[in-house]
């Protein structure tokens, strides 16, 4: 492979950025992403809902026992910016689009970041290109649809570019002192609070701190100052020891480890498990699953990224002889990759390994998730437009060859050993939102995002191949037209986020809300905290119940404390009554109470607050256990 040197494809000189590029470019990326936030009312499900419950406590809204039965244990860090508007705005609806408005605001800054990054500092000489190559980046489908969720990903996913920008800025010149103390400071306040925003920031912070010893000790740049930057970073992580379990024992009522956080998985069982040749089947399945995943969802740039970066590592003393920038830019991307990759394939390893001999996995999408690598999957697909369009050298064709190549075989692995243990199996639609395009998702539309998905590895492997067909036209045909190839991967991305906006997030949300509406009316008789308990037999709209009616308590099954509530509504689908916690004070809404039309019933447990909904003017009347036998 051929390798020209600086000075024979890139000039020296730097593009003058102007306010209003980066102002415009801003404002797009802003419009873009709040376009849809007018139809989303609510979380319908448990990662959007659980990092809020925090900010509802103090604003006097107890999720105690939900969260205990739910489980799951998310850390506090965005409530940076979430708190004020919580505590603020009681209109939870309202509320709920200002988050996401957040969010936007936020996401936003990743194309401005990257505009900056290319022309400031990659001296890319054609600045409509750079702005393009921005504009691309802030609508793939990752950036748009992760930040219609309040959950942490817009956070995790802004971070690690205000780290990059960090790093070419402490990279550009000779720093004075208070500058390289500035970029230490900055680096490991932001580092550290990636992983207070969530456990998978650890990732990042790992990341940062191997760059920031490549740069100091092996490029001799003493550009940053370790002593800030350690001091920064050593603070925060012990503030962090000190805050997260004080936090989490102030909102879950326990200290005790719960789902979800991670801790005590890695044991000698583990070990064992992992270094055996099942073991070694499985994780490999889970690289090969997520990398396909990653490399459709972003229509083959991640997986460009991914070779041009290996080759950049491979060459490595070339690249830093010639541009030490744009090694750490790649070097940095790489690690964010193949760290979430490795982080998140652990996390589900025991999952997978324990259906490794069975017909199917537990649950599909952990073998083909996009989440933990979206993310990452952006600044990887970033390395690769950078290289495809500003640098051109020979040795890039090769490069795309290779790519197109490791798409289709992952391609051809997914087929023919991963689609046929994902069929029929339950998945979280939302994990797999930037791949589903092609699938059946009218059954998590009816209120269920973790339910079975319909023609699901057949629309996976039909949006894979549209992924590579398109990849590889537009990389053999139209590379060199950068703004034709630019402005039709931009098209191809919107498209991408306004049906998933509507298709997915949008019609799961009106269902719910449906159904929350024609309740809403009797559900609000409940006066007194103690008789505002609410029983839903369906479980999946748990997340939208307890957020939408925040100062009641919603049980589900998982629930061990509903047996001994008195007092409670109980939804129930249609035709179906809960037998398991039938008691003589058992009652039916006359008319159901909610509209004839909806899947479900209105029942009410217990005479104080049967005597209640009474005194509003509804109606009710009293069921006898053999009505509800014969009923079934």
């Amino acid at each position: 492979m051929g390798y020209k040197t600086k000075t024979q494809h890139m000039r020296v000189n730097t593009i003058n950025i102007d306010f209003y590029s980066v102002f415009f470019l801003y404002i797009i990326n802003i419009i873009i992403q709040i376009t849809v936030i007018p139809l989303f009312s609510t979380p319908t499900f448990g990662d959007g809902i659980n990092p809020l419950a925090l900010g509802f406590k103090l604003r006097g809204d107890d999720w105690t026992s939900y969260l205990m039965a739910d489980g799951y244990y998310y850390k506090y860090g965005q409530m940076l910016f979430y708190l004020p508007f919580i505590v603020l705005i009681k209109n939870n609806v309202v509320l709920y689009r200002v988050l996401l408005l957040i969010n936007s605001l936020l996401i936003s800054l990743i194309p401005v970041c990257a505009f900056q990054i290319v022309t400031k500092y990659l001296n890319c000489v054609n600045k409509k290109v750079s702005w393009g190559i921005a504009l691309l980046i802030g609508v793939i489908p990752a950036v748009t649809l992760n930040s219609k969720y309040t959950w942490s990903e817009p956070i995790l996913m802004l971070i690690p570019w205000l780290i990059m920008l960090l790093f070419m800025k402490a990279m550009e010149k000779e720093n004075s002192r208070k500058e390289k103390r500035l970029y230490g400071l900055l680096i490991g306040i932001l580092q550290t609070y990636a992983y207070m925003v969530h456990n998978r920031g650890i990732v990042i912070l790992i990341a940062s701190l191997l760059c920031v010893l490549l740069i100091r000790f092996m490029l001799k740049e003493k550009c940053i100052s370790m002593f800030s930057y350690l001091s920064a970073t050593i603070g925060l992580c012990m503030l962090d020891l000190f805050m997260a379990p004080r936090l989490k024992e102030y909102l879950y009522g326990t200290g005790a480890n719960l789902i979800g956080e991670g801790k005590g998985i890695i044991n000698k069982g583990f070990i064992k498990n992992l270094f055996s040749e099942t073991g070694l089947k499985t994780i490999g399945e889970e690289f090969a699953g997520w990398i396909f995943a990653n490399a459709s969802s972003t229509l083959g740039l991640s997986v460009l990224g991914i070779v041009i970066s290996f080759f950049v590592i491979i060459h490595f003393w070339r690249f830093l002889k010639d541009s030490k920038k744009e090694f750490i830019l790649v070097f940095f991307s790489l690690l964010c990759f193949l760290g979430a990759l490795a982080l998140g394939s652990l996390f589900f390893f025991n999952d997978l390994f324990a259906a490794a001999d069975m017909d199917v996995a537990k649950r599909g999408d952990k073998l083909i998730y996009t989440r933990y690598l979206d993310g990452a999957g952006v600044c990887i697909s970033f390395i690769g437009l950078y290289f495809l369009l500003c640098r051109r050298e020979k040795w890039i064709k090769n490069c795309i060859l290779y790519s197109g190549l490791l798409f289709f075989l992952f391609h051809g692995f997914f087929v023919s050993r991963i689609a046929t243990r994902i069929n029929d199996t339950i998945t979280w639609s939302l994990d797999l939102m930037l791949i589903s395009y092609f699938c059946n998702l009218k059954q998590t539309i009816r209120g269920g995002s973790y339910t079975t998905i319909g023609f699901l590895s057949g629309g996976i492997a039909f949006w894979g191949l549209f992924g590579i067909l398109f990849f590889g036209v537009l990389m053999t045909y139209f590379k060199n037209k950068r703004r034709f190839f630019l402005a039709v991967y931009i098209a191809a991305f919107l498209l991408c986020y306004f049906w998933n906006s509507y298709n997915s997030i949008f019609r799961q949300d009106r269902y719910v809300k449906n159904i929350m509406d024609e309740c809403r009316e009797i559900i609000s008789c409940a006066e007194n905290q103690e008789l505002k308990n609410i029983y839903l037999d369906d479980e999946i709209l748990r997340c939208a119940f307890q957020y939408t009616f925040s100062d009641y308590y919603v049980i589900t099954r998982r629930d061990n404390n509903r047996h001994s509530i008195n007092q409670m509504f109980i939804l129930s689908p249609k035709s179906e009554y809960n037998h398991e916690l039938y008691a003589e004070d058992y009652y039916e809404i006359i008319n159901n109470g909610i509209n004839e039309n909806s899947d479900y019933h209105l029942y009410i447990k217990g005479e104080q607050l049967n005597d209640m909904v009474n005194s509003k003017g509804i109606l009710t009347e009293k069921l006898q256990y053999d009505d509800i036998a014969i009923s079934n």
